[in-house]
């Protein structure tokens, strides 16, 4: 007579593609967030060239020395930047005003440069904004003088060359020390009150693409207009919902104020760099410059002659794909887009109910193990934390090696996954739809109340929608391809994550490793494979 007894074979297969696949698309993201390639400087106007932008920086702070606002320095690089513009035959206006620091409360003395190109018959007032001091710490080449050294490069274009409307370069001090000359040239400057459009230009770092992270309110006419110009767009309407969350601000957000359109560039890269004596000339890579001047002329030289602006109002979502297309739609679709993936989860859910894949009982008890899942991840997550935290190498915001760290944090969690996924692993369709019904909690309240950061839960909501119409019949393949659906967007973005953000903010750390291990537990349970074992015990 044989007995047969059933039981489960782990198979290491489903793990190692998962990981394959989020390798590649990491690896893709890390190459998409390195500077655009030089152009052939063959290709370059004379009159505006990469070289000439270097040659202007060296001149501004090639001497290294630190020059925050009030010091004897900076007065120094500020006449530097007097002496170019009069070189050009330009007329040069200085606001003297000062300002309150925001951490020391005391009061410094500021200088903001203001160079006016008036327009032959100037229909709008288009600006473009830098600003000259840097921190104590450096001499702050990237931060800010590379987009000073453009925006002079871009001032003898135009001095040469008289635009249709009006330009003003506007090169304002005090940025570091609380963004005090951008709020004195709001509330007390004249020319605050005519500008059309701002241009902003910064820097996080000493490389990285040059990413737009801030648009005016109308953002599908800033994002319509950038598209135009940007050859390798770098923008996200998820960066601006990230960054209101941080304590840092730009010069920007005071021009946002005056209710005006505009666009706020910063390249993001070698973050090491950021606010250090490494802030100099020879630190700065001349790709992020590049990258950085491109978009500035390319929105100067398409406003500078234009008959009229045709700003119209209406908010966007917006993002680009490894820096090739470029997606946006109306925020006011963003509720009605939640429906789609809802309908294919129902769709899904539907075939296997009907198929007898799913049973009310067994939902109870994988939504049980869900929850227990999470509440694992968290603990396990959170201890991590709090031990690297502990540990010379980790040295928040950004360590000098983030990877271990990010492998350290996988490997735990993944580790949990895998421990509970054996105790799981008969619910696994179960928990594949429970997991889903968690996506689109996520969609729809980010539709409702974060429009701009929606796009990051729908797009993988919907493929795991169409993979949950499947996994009753192909079990594996449904969960690497709702799983390729999350990889596919997240992990090109963790590259810029970890530049912009580091390890400074606990919780947006934690919340973004929780996410996507949830998104692998379908794979861990996947992993387990029923069997049975034909044991004789005579002649049957």
């Amino acid at each position: 007579m044989n007995r047969i007894r059933p039981g489960v074979r782990f198979s290491i297969l489903p793990i190692f593609m998962a990981t394959v696949v989020a390798a590649i698309f990491a690896g893709a993201g890390y190459v998409r967030y390195a500077p655009p390639p030089l152009m052939d400087s063959s290709g370059v106007d004379s009159d505006y060239s990469l070289d000439k932008i270097v040659s202007t920086l060296e001149l501004l702070v090639g001497d290294g020395i630190p020059h925050p606002a009030g010091s004897p320095h900076n007065a120094v690089v500020r006449q530097r930047i007097i002496e170019f513009a009069e070189s050009l035959g330009c007329a040069v206006e200085l606001q003297e005003t000062s300002g309150v620091t925001w951490r020391t409360k005391e009061t410094v003395p500021l200088v903001n440069v203001l160079i006016f190109v008036p327009g032959t018959d100037p229909k709008a007032t288009i600006a473009l904004t830098s600003h000259y001091d840097s921190t104590a710490a450096g001499p702050g080449a990237a931060d800010d003088a590379a987009a000073v050294a453009i925006s002079l490069e871009l001032l003898r274009h135009y001095q040469a060359n008289p635009p249709r409307n009006n330009l003003l370069f506007l090169i304002t001090d005090g940025e570091e020390l609380g963004l005090l000359g951008a709020e004195k040239f709001v509330k007390e400057h004249p020319l605050a009150k005519t500008l059309d459009l701002v241009i902003n230009l910064e820097a996080r770092g000493t490389s990285g693409p040059s990413c737009l992270f801030e648009t005016g309110d109308a953002s599908r006419w800033t994002i319509e207009n950038y598209a135009a110009v940007a050859e390798r767009p770098t923008t996200s309407s998820l960066f601006f919902e990230v960054y209101r969350l941080l304590p840092n601000n730009t010069d920007f957000t005071h021009y946002r104020k005056l209710k005006i359109q505009g666009w706020n560039f910063a390249f993001i890269g070698r973050v090491l760099n950021y606010h250090t004596p490494n802030d100099k000339v020879q630190t700065v890579d001349r790709r992020s410059i590049q990258h950085h001047a491109d978009h500035a002329a390319g929105l100067m030289a398409r406003f500078a002659n234009a008959a009229e602006l045709n700003i119209k109002p209406g908010r966007v979502v917006y993002f680009d794909y490894l820096g090739v297309w470029l997606f946006w739609w109306d925020e006011q679709l963003a509720v009605p887009l939640a429906m789609v993936p809802s309908l294919f989860v129902l769709l899904g859910l539907t075939v296997c109910w009907r198929g007898g894949a799913l049973k009310p009982g067994r939902m109870v008890w994988a939504s049980i193990w869900s929850l227990s899942l999470m509440c694992a991840l968290v603990l396990v997550l959170w201890a991590t934390y709090e031990t690297m935290r502990f540990q010379d190498v980790f040295s928040p915001p950004w360590p000098k090696y983030p990877v271990p760290i990010l492998l350290a944090f996988w490997i735990m969690s993944l580790g949990t996954s895998l421990a509970m996924s054996r105790l799981g692993h008969a619910l696994a369709t179960e928990v594949f739809f429970c997991l889903a019904g968690c996506g689109l909690v996520l969609t729809w309240l980010t539709a409702f109340y974060v429009p701009g950061a929606s796009y990051l839960f729908l797009l993988p909501t919907v493929g795991w929608g169409i993979a949950s119409s499947w996994i009753r019949f192909d079990r594996r393949s449904a969960v690497l391809v709702a799983w390729l659906a999350v990889v596919a967007l997240w992990f090109p973005l963790e590259p810029l994550f970890y530049d912009a953000l580091g390890f400074r903010n606990r919780e947006i750390l934690l919340a973004r490793l929780l996410l996507l291990n949830l998104a692998v537990a379908p794979v861990c349970l996947a992993s387990w494979c029923p069997v049975t074992n034909a044991d004789s015990a005579g002649n049957g």
